[in-house]
């Protein structure tokens, strides 16, 4: 269960030395096992991994399955909103492959995203999300980075 919060919040680095703590007996047990290979394909971003291999396993009941069914929502929401923002146009079908969905829950996926279809291509325009810049840098960044360095610059000068 403790993996499992781990996965679910993300928190990689921590599930892995988890996982390296955990004694060789722990290790042994099945769903365990099949919890890290989760895990595994998350740290390697291997997203179509991670949905096949939660999906393989049955997960016990009534603790461990709903977590894990959780995991797979929002781990599919975060990379497809991910690639999302990596795309100015993208095809459902590439979409499908590196997420490891249907074509239709793609489909699914970009309408409640709000993302517009090209009639011609099919190949989807995804909203960017408010507030997100494409990493513009104001010219007194530029300045004030620039004195940073020049100062620090001086001091191992001295």
């Amino acid at each position: 269960m403790h993996l499992a919060a781990y996965l679910l919040r993300d928190e990689l680095d921590s599930a892995r030395f988890l996982w390296k703590r955990l004694p060789t007996e722990a290790k042994a047990d099945p769903e365990l096992q099949a919890m890290w290979a989760v895990g595994t394909a998350m740290w390697r971003h291997k997203h179509a991994e991670v949905h096949a291999k939660a999906a393989a396993f049955a997960w016990s009941s009534p603790f461990v399955a709903p977590l894990m069914a959780t995991l797979q929502a929002q781990y599919l929401q975060r990379v497809f909103t991910q690639l999302g923002v990596a795309y100015a146009t993208v095809s459902a079908e590439s979409l499908a492959n590196k997420l490891g969905v249907p074509a239709a829950r793609v489909h699914e996926l970009a309408n409640a995203a709000g993302w517009t279809a090209d009639a011609v291509s099919g190949a989807y325009k995804p909203v960017q999300p408010e507030g997100e810049s494409q990493h513009t840098v104001k010219l007194e960044q530029l300045q004030t980075l620039t004195s940073y360095i020049s100062h620090l610059e001086q001091e191992i000068r001295a």
